[in-house]
């Protein structure tokens, strides 16, 4: 047996599992998302969080000297072209371009580049910030030419529906897939409660899809994570998104509560301005719960 985890009245996260998570990453290519944060930039910074959360799951399926293939992943990007048409694709470049889902070993075993950035950090003992050069694998890329026009979810929610109905029946014991959304909360295709619910209807036989969102939006105030009142995101574009976001399963409040986070039983998986990196942290991959 991979996995263990809790169980949970809503279904979810039952206490047997065998085979691996699907991961669906959606991620927001429209001039919105750009402009809420900065453009290219932004752009950029979009990119380095799916790259770096692929490492995470790379890392977290890295046991000793055995690889364990407990995730399969998906990158959807959505946008629109210059000539205002719905574009809804694959987001690897490289050797993986164009694949709906992939292993977390292929992923592991084919960046599609490897480039190299400078880290910086704080030396305690001397007080003074060290720099150095580091290498990091890319599998995603920045959008190029200043993004893709507007914000289609709806489309793309099919599209992760699609992506979806052709795992489960392949993995019908597995842990149920997990979405996740990375947005300005933007949404120029009609109302996306309907096509979330549609998706999060769906299901593995230990649990029904989770829909998780990660918004960046130019708004004043802090970082909002694991909202449990849509009256908590007042005046910020991600409002719309907050029906559409899955409660975080009561089996995953303990896991929650030992990073630090303060759980509302009605907490939803969503941020603003910030992310939602600890999701997989909490994940029972392994024997890590």
């Amino acid at each position: 047996m991979l996995w263990r985890g809790g169980a949970s009245k809503a279904g979810y996260w039952q206490t047997s599992l065998s085979g691996p998570v699907l991961i669906v990453f959606l991620v927001d290519h429209s001039l919105a998302a750009l402009a809420e944060s900065g453009g290219q930039v932004a752009s950029s910074n979009v990119a380095r969080d799916v790259n770096s959360w692929l490492v995470d799951l790379v890392l977290l399926c890295s046991r000793s000297v055995r690889f364990w293939p407990w995730a399969d992943v998906s990158v959807i990007v959505y946008g629109n072209d210059k000539k205002g048409h719905v574009v809804v694709e694959s987001g690897f470049i490289g050797s993986l371009s164009g694949r709906e889902i992939v292993s977390i070993r292929d992923i592991a075993e084919n960046p599609a580049r490897m480039d190299v950035v400078t880290v910086s950090f704080l030396d305690e003992e001397c007080g003074e910030c060290l720099q150095f050069e580091q290498q990091r694998p890319v599998w995603v890329d920045h959008i190029a030419e200043g993004g893709r026009g507007g914000a289609p979810l709806c489309s793309a929610i099919v599209k992760a529906c699609e992506v979806v109905d052709d795992w489960i029946p392949r993995n019908p014991e597995s842990h149920p897939p997990i979405v996740i959304n990375m947005s300005s909360g933007g949404v120029s295709d009609g109302g996306p409660w309907p096509f979330a619910d549609a998706l999060t209807r769906r299901g593995t036989r230990d649990g029904k899809v989770l829909f998780a969102h990660t918004v960046s939006a130019a708004v004043p105030g802090g970082a909002i994570v694991f909202p449990h009142d849509i009256s908590q995101l007042v005046g910020e574009p991600a409002a719309a998104l907050f029906p559409c976001a899955s409660l975080v399963p009561k089996s995953m409040h303990s896991r929650f509560l030992k990073l630090g986070y303060d759980m509302h039983r009605n907490a939803r998986f969503m941020s603003v301005n910030s992310d939602l990196m600890p999701l997989f942290r909490v994940l029972p991959f392994g024997t890590r719960w």
